[in-house]
């Protein structure tokens, strides 16, 4: 018999009862363009969950009450079909124990597809296996799923138009039933933010126009009759009417392998997820095509391949997604006895395709999914649509385009007067070196002025007056009205502070021992030093970091550090200022902000000493940051300056830093100069795929007809 995967994904009517197959798109973390997630401990076994989760789309990456997610998992298929063939809920065990099988494997995540009709209870499907009694087993294998620590992504996998049967995986989902069928679904599991809206399984045979807005299809893979589509815009809409604050994972065009339009079409929601399928279709499956095709927009938001398969091709995807801090769900959690199968019971014995799964996943780690208080009511009948509210919005938003990774904390810190060559491999400054070893140093990079202050200003607001070039005192003569960095920072929604040691009380104006006032830039802006209160809030001495560092969330987004005369290395030697840093630096790297979310630490020197051009150090380290990488390209203060406002979409401050391109190459996005050859944009037309579609490797066999299975609905 034909393969379901082969047309379409499903069984269709009147045709043999499939274990069929189908696959997600997903969701993630983030991680982005050459970003590798930071991610908690393992995931949590057995069901002493508490945790209330708060799953949400920070920047390109999932956090949960203050870790970074990576979504890695499995789908359990058969609730898509049983329903509708009449025979159950589930194929297959969807017990205690079953899920604990899933969870020992080290997965965080379980991808749930599900029925429009059974779960709305309409177009004749079998009383017992659709409407209450579907929801109500769904929503109990949900709660099972979450005692066990799993977030779910619950997927709206097969549906029909107006009165026909829920039996195929149409191009679209349909405008009659999908708009009901999310709102009745947001409303049930609202409660629990671990549980994740996946709109559509494989939106095809259409473009991304149709795929936003909705449009006739009167043809495609699967469609015996035109009807009306609904897009993804409406669909969100409707799941924010219900007031439904959980993640939404809108997939990609092409059976989810496409997502070029995704950034251009996404609707003004801060909650959403990009998802991908990939079975290693043309076009699709080498690493240059994952680079071009993925990789910028997960630059820009989290994006999670919520389907991949099979033995042999997910070796080679797995590790580029773990590079990129880019989350994954296997197809497929079901004994089938086919090469798409990862098990061959369900107490989690795999099959070959499943050792190399299980092997890979139990060396990662991945953060756990908090299990949801309380555990979510059922929705008896779809409920109407309330007035739409705007999607949940995080602390600052994240540019739709960049070349730079949208970070949550960017800490800068300015240590003073030593050229390049004094610095990079000296054996005065093995920390250091070491620390540049672990990011981008960059080779070519200068101050733009002498004295200190100048460099200070230019850093932070993009100016190069000349009434800073005596390092003078914040006096009258020696201030600027201008914008700054800080002034842009929290127009955006972000918090900042500067630190600077030995400075004593809060906002000190003028020099106090080993604190000099010209290497703290904050106090010479009037909108800062004249406001007592903003001042003394936000210019700090160093010691308050140490408190702010306990927690990503009492951690600014913006970071400025200036060490004393000593220990900046102005008056003191090398030796004495790499050691300031080689006890300092580590308590950044290890703090949460760091270590649970996605951070930036700039190091670098406001000026040299005369001795070589003002040629100076820069090292970069952190999220997404390239290892051990040497940039030809010319770069001064403002570069850096302009890669902070690129990082969080800030509007640039004047001529120097708006001419100044960010430091993308540092971040793997190629250097500005040369300018790089562009790569081709797709057309708006519907993208070109595999017919029959390719959802699995060459010479796939199609799966056999099943004995049925006795459905164990969980009570737990």
């Amino acid at each position: 018999m034909a393969d379901p995967r082969e047309i379409g994904g499903m069984p269709f009517v009147n045709g043999p009862r499939h274990r069929l197959t189908i696959w997600l798109v997903s969701l993630v973390t983030v991680a982005g363009l050459g970003l590798a997630a930071v991610v908690g401990p393992a995931p949590l076994r057995g069901r002493a969950v508490a945790t209330v989760s708060n799953l949400s789309v920070s920047g390109n990456h999932l956090v949960d009450n203050g870790r970074t997610v990576v979504l890695h998992g499995v789908n359990r298929s058969g609730s898509e079909y049983a329903c509708w063939q009449g025979w159950g809920f589930f194929d297959g065990a969807s017990d205690d124990a079953s899920v604990a099988a899933i969870a020992a494997w080290s997965s965080n995540a379980v991808r749930v597809p599900l029925n429009e009709d059974c779960w709305l209870g309409i177009n004749g499907v079998t009383a017992a296996y659709s409407g209450a009694n579907y929801r109500s087993a769904i929503t109990s294998y949900v709660s099972l799923l979450r005692q066990h620590g799993l977030y779910v992504q619950l997927s709206l996998q097969v549906v029909a138009p107006g009165t026909a049967q829920s039996t195929a995986i149409l191009p679209m989902p349909d405008a009659d039933h999908a708009g009901d069928f999310w709102r009745s679904v947001a409303n049930t599991f609202a409660g629990d933010h671990g549980v994740i809206f996946d709109l559509y399984n494989e939106p095809h045979d259409i473009d991304w126009t149709c795929w936003a807005d909705g449009c006739p299809i009167s043809s495609g893979t699967n469609v015996s009759q035109p009807y009306q589509a609904v897009g993804f815009k409406a669909l969100v809409s409707a799941i924010r009417g219900s007031g439904a604050g959980n993640v939404i994972l809108i997939p990609g065009t092409g059976w989810s392998y496409d997502l070029s339009g995704w950034l251009a079409n996404r609707p003004n929601d801060s909650q959403l997820v990009a998802g991908v399928h990939n079975y290693g279709g043309p076009n699709y499956n080498t690493q240059s095509s994952w680079e071009a095709s993925y990789a910028p927009t997960a630059a820009q938001v989290p994006v999670t391949f919520g389907e991949i398969g099979f033995d042999g091709y997910v070796e080679q995807l797995m590790p580029w997604l773990d590079s990129h801090g880019i989350g994954y769900l296997a197809w497929t959690w079901d004994t089938w006895g086919t090469d798409e199968a990862l098990i061959s019971g369900y107490d989690g014995t795999p099959t070959t395709y499943g050792v190399g799964y299980r092997s890979h996943l139990l060396s990662l780690t991945s953060a756990p999914a908090p299990a949801p208080t309380p555990t979510p009511t059922v929705t008896p009948t779809p409920t109407p649509s309330p007035t739409p509210s705007p999607g949940l919005t995080p602390s600052g938003n994240c540019p739709a385009a960049s070349t730079v990774p949208c970070f949550d904390h960017i800490f800068i810190v300015l240590m003073e007067n030593h050229a390049y060559s004094e610095i990079v491999g000296s054996s005065q400054a093995p920390y250091f070196n070491q620390l540049a070893q672990r990011g981008t140093l960059a080779g070519n990079y200068f101050a733009v002025d002498h004295p200190s202050l100048p460099n200070y200003i230019a850093l932070t607001s993009g100016d190069d007056p000349s009434w800073a070039t005596p390092d003078c005192a914040p006096v009258p003569g020696c201030t600027s009205s201008r914008q700054n960095l800080a002034d842009k920072a929290e127009a955006s929604g972000r918090s900042w502070k500067g630190y600077m040691e030995s400075m004593g009380a809060a906002c000190g104006t003028s020099d106090n021992g080993s604190y000099a006032v010209r290497h703290d830039p904050w106090v010479y802006y009037d909108d800062i030093r004249n406001n007592a209160a903003r001042c003394t809030s936000h210019v700090v001495d160093y010691t308050a970091l140490a408190t702010d560092l306990a927690s990503a969330a009492t951690t600014p987004n913006l970071v400025w550090i200036t060490p004393n005369l000593c220990d900046d290395m102005h008056d003191c030697s090398i030796q004495t200022g790499d050691g300031w840093l080689s006890r300092e630096m580590p308590k950044i790297l290890n703090s949460p902000a760091f270590t649970s979310q996605r951070s930036l630490l700039a190091v670098v020197w406001d000026e040299d000493d005369s001795a070589q051009g003002n040629q100076v150090p820069l090292a970069l380290v952190g999220s997404g940051v390239r290892a051990a990488f040497v940039p030809p390209t010319s770069y001064n203060h403002y570069n850096l300056l302009r890669t902070v406002e690129a990082a969080w979409g800030l509007p640039t401050l004047t001529a120097n830093d708006g001419g100044a391109a960010a430091m993308a190459d540092a971040f793997g996005a190629g250097a500005p100069t040369p300018s790089p050859t562009p790569t081709p944009t797709p057309t708006p037309t519907p993208t070109p795929t595999p017919t029959p579609k390719i959802k699995h490797v060459p010479g796939h066999k199609p799966k056999p007809t099943p004995t049925p299975t006795p459905t164990v609905i969980p009570t737990g």
